[in-house]
């Protein structure tokens, strides 16, 4: 595996052979850009929210490509003028459908049904040797409105115990996505 940076923009994680783990390394890879771009540690339990979503995206992502298409290739995670685009390549050239009618209380068929929940957009599309699946997510709420204000929202360091221990998300769900 090889990791390629640009610190300002994306990110490039190439995947060698078949690795058990991969959907870790993922994981870990994900977590160490977005710490980078200082989506994480979060400055509330929202954008905390946020930033676990685009990890549970990724190992969705990389999971299926692991499952159903031969292993991934690669992953791409981009930074954009208002969030995130991430990318998974893998060898097999049949692009996935959503498939809404997985049973509720079966495991397997709902990765991409949490794809489509969490994603803001997501789309796949056929590449030479295989297929690229993309999502795209939203840049957490408490950073984009800092952003916008002109005020940095890098979080004070915490005491000991004045953490919220939750991380549940606090907004209603179904997702309502912008």
């Amino acid at each position: 595996m090889h990791e390629r940076r640009s610190p300002e923009r994306s990110r490039v994680f190439v995947l060698g052979a078949e690795d058990e783990y991969v959907v870790t390394r993922c994981r870990d890879f994900t977590k160490r850009a977005l710490t980078d771009w200082r989506w994480l540690p979060a400055p509330d339990p929202d954008a905390e929210a946020d930033a676990e979503d685009v990890l549970l995206v990724v190992s969705e992502l990389v999971a299926n490509a692991r499952l159903h298409g031969g292993g991934p290739s690669s992953l791409l995670l981009r930074r954009t003028g208002d969030g995130l685009r991430v990318e998974v390549t893998d060898r097999s050239p049949t692009l996935p459908v959503l498939q809404r009618d997985a049973h509720p209380a079966r495991p397997g068929g709902h990765g991409l049904l949490i794809v489509d929940r969490l994603a803001r957009r997501w789309g796949a599309e056929p590449l030479d040797g295989g297929k690229r699946v993309w999502v795209e997510v939203s840049e957490p709420r408490r950073i984009a409105e800092a952003a916008v204000e002109g005020r940095s929202w890098w979080p004070r360091r915490r005491t000991k115990g004045s953490g919220t221990g939750s991380s549940v998300r606090s907004c209603p769900c179904p997702r309502s996505r912008p």
